[in-house]
């Protein structure tokens, strides 16, 4: 491969190509090819030999290499891709200083001194917090093939079976390997059907157990990971009747420990996620509501422009126009005989045409009061409750100690809206006999509180018609950054509060009310 390798970067420069880039897969290695013997010092002996202004990256299947295997790749490369941002390596060793390293471990494997060994395996047990930001977005069912092969590269048994659960918020799932009668590690369904039952206990122990696979029996090693197992279980099984030693227990248990951490870890990342998530949601959810709002302010405020227009379309055209015609009846009858027969006619389409006048200012004033913007809010109000008591019946009380006020048309508008919304609901709900209508300044806010004597009622659902005028009073108030509370319980009456922040206006406001 190194021969191949210079030869690319020869021909390249041959050619006419000052830069040579490889991406390179580097799952051939876990294959069995000769001169392929060791990975990292293949990785070594590449970036010795490799001219440094061309870069070669290469990429690696962690679930076919064990974690101390990538953690000594990451070590001989000078260069990382961290975050996505191409930057140096801070765990780079110099090739010559990681292969006599590597030397000096091969050497300490081979001896017959156990505790050499030992520190090798748990060199590799510890790398495995190294996999927390590689299993982050993989599946759980991945994670627990990635832990029984890195455990498979240290403990050694003949069989291995890992149950995780509560890790990424999945169901638990399984993963399971044993050796054939040619020794090759291959996947086991049936030993998690035949272990699982046995493994429900959170303390690590030994015990002999029927050989799953075949016929004999097995020790097993059983081990918690986390707390009480709180993210599942691993199992060893080993077949000589001499394991597990103590060392290949203490490795067990190392392991559960550092993936327990690990997947302590990815259980905090997903809170976060979940934490991240809902909080952009609600973001959304409150810009979305922000924008319908606007929405609903330009609707209701063209609305209100186009209720305005047409009441004095009506009143000066519609309404001149029926009182010249007035007039001219009224002309038209001066100069008619004065016996009842022939004027009695006439009479009645003066009497229709006046009929007619006052329809047209009754419908107008409904679509928009002109008393709001001639003489103001406090002179609306007042009108308002006092045509209101002469048409219902209801005795009136207004309190209106707000003093001069300085309101655009935009504001003062959906204000009284909410007294007329509130005022038809006493007529048509309530069955009061006495209303109080008031509007003060409360600090910086403009309050307007209508309250009755009725029956009262019930929190109504939304589908209930009450139900949806007190939405839009709701609603109308927040368009002016204000809020309103409807107080009410069955034979106490109701009152409506509405609170709005009061302030100057600002220059762009057109209307003043």
């Amino acid at each position: 491969m190194l021969v191949f390798i210079a030869d690319a970067l020869k021909r390249g420069r041959a050619e006419g190509f000052p830069l040579t880039r490889f991406v390179a897969s580097m799952n051939w290695a876990v294959e069995d090819r000769p001169g392929v013997c060791d990975i990292v010092a293949y990785e070594a002996r590449l970036n010795a030999t490799l001219p440094t202004d061309d870069p070669v990256i290469c990429t690696y299947d962690l679930a076919k290499f064990g974690a101390g295997q990538i953690v000594d790749v990451l070590r001989t490369h000078p260069l990382a891709i961290i975050g996505g941002t191409l930057v140096e390596n801070p765990f780079f060793t110099p090739p010559d200083a990681l292969l006599a390293e590597m030397r000096s471990r091969n050497a300490a494997f081979h001896s017959s001194d156990e505790i050499p060994v030992l520190r090798g395996a748990l060199r590799e047990i510890v790398s495995l917090s190294a996999l927390s930001v590689v299993w982050r977005d993989r599946e759980l069912s991945r994670i627990a093939d990635d832990l029984v092969e890195s455990l498979l590269v240290t403990v050694r048994p003949d069989l291995m079976y890992v149950r995780l659960e509560g890790v990424t918020g999945e169901a638990p799932v399984e993963a399971t390997r044993a050796r054939d009668q040619a020794g090759v590690l291959r996947p086991r369904p049936e030993i998690a059907r035949a272990l699982a039952p046995l493994l429900i206990s959170p303390d690590a122990d030994v015990r002999e157990v029927p050989d799953p696979t075949g016929a004999g029996s097995v020790r097993l090693a059983i081990v918690p990971i986390g707390a009480a197992g709180n993210f599942g279980v691993l199992a060893a099984g080993f077949r000589s009747p001499d394991l597990p030693t103590e060392t290949d227990r203490l490795l067990l248990r190392v392991a559960a420990n550092q993936a327990a951490g690990t997947f302590e870890t990815l259980a905090n990342e997903r809170l976060r996620l979940e934490v991240v998530t809902r909080r952009q949601a609600e973001q959304h959810e409150a810009r979305l509501a922000s924008e319908l709002r606007a929405l609903a302010a330009h609707d209701t405020s063209a609305r209100e422009e186009e209720r305005r227009r047409i009441a004095l379309e009506l009143h000066d055209e519609l309404g001149q126009a029926l009182t010249a015609l007035k007039f001219d009846l009224g002309r038209l009858a001066r100069g008619l005989p004065r016996d009842a027969e022939t004027r009695r006619p006439l009479q009645g389409m003066l009497e229709r045409v006046a009929d007619t006048i006052r329809s047209v200012r009754r419908i107008g004033t409904q679509l928009h009061p002109p008393v709001l913007d001639t003489l103001g809010l406090s002179d609306a109000i007042d009108w308002q409750v006092k045509e209101f008591q002469a048409r219902t019946g209801i005795r009136c009380t207004v309190s209106l100690r707000a003093g001069p006020l300085d309101l655009s048309a935009d504001r003062a508008t959906p204000l009284f809206r909410i007294l007329q919304e509130a005022l038809t609901n006493v007529a048509k709900h309530a069955r009061a006999t006495r209303v109080t209508v008031s509007l003060r300044r409360l600090g910086g806010n403009l309050q307007l509180r209508i309250r009755d004597n009725g029956q009262g009622f019930r929190p109504p659902d939304r589908a209930n018609v009450r139900a949806l005028g007190i939405v839009g009073m709701r609603e109308r108030a927040i368009l002016l950054s204000g809020a309103a509370t409807i107080t009410s319980a069955r034979g106490r009456g109701t009152t409506v509060t509405v609170r709005i922040p009061y302030g100057r206006p600002d220059a762009s406001e057109r209307r003043r009310c």
